[in-house]
């Protein structure tokens, strides 16, 4: 690529980490993110770190991606709601339950609102109308996903 004048950017290296990342090969995502800003000089944005994120919560490697996310923080990259719903859709496959309420303090003090797939992850790891309840309660109205959630737990 580079020896036909072309100048990789955060797109490129966001396609080639998604892609890593969904073949499990994160060992290789992590690289050639370190190399994204040492050899290219390109910073990585909030595209790379969501898949990184993904991969590693598919890979039950939550340890990891509790310290990518603080990793997007203190290099000042704006978690939104994609991320923190990853996260805690990972964290509830774990069996992590205590982890997710601080994942959605932390979104919280954040500002971060919760938008319809993190209620839904929501509904799905609690499985409860708690949730369904709170949900309508800030004005966020449950979809058929949400329903079909719902379902699935009852029975």
């Amino acid at each position: 690529m580079c020896e036909r004048g072309f100048q990789p950017n955060t797109v490129t290296f966001a396609t080639l980490i998604g892609g890593l990342c969904a073949n499990s090969m994160l060992k290789e995502a992590f690289k050639l993110k370190r190399d994204m800003w040492r050899v290219y000089k390109v910073r990585p944005n909030c595209y790379v770190y969501a898949s990184l994120m993904k991969g590693l919560c598919w890979a039950n490697e939550l340890t990891l991606a509790l310290k990518l996310k603080d990793e997007m923080l203190d290099q000042k990259i704006q978690l939104d709601s994609a991320i923190y719903t990853t996260l805690i859709s990972g964290l509830f496959k774990a069996g992590k339950t205590m982890e997710v309420y601080q994942v959605l303090e932390e979104m919280r003090r954040k500002k971060c609102k919760p938008d319809t797939a993190t209620w839904n992850a929501l509904i799905g790891g609690f499985c409860g109308e708690r949730v369904l309840k709170e949900m309508e309660d800030v004005a966020c109205k449950p979809d058929v996903f949400s329903c079909n959630i719902l379902i699935r737990g009852y029975c």
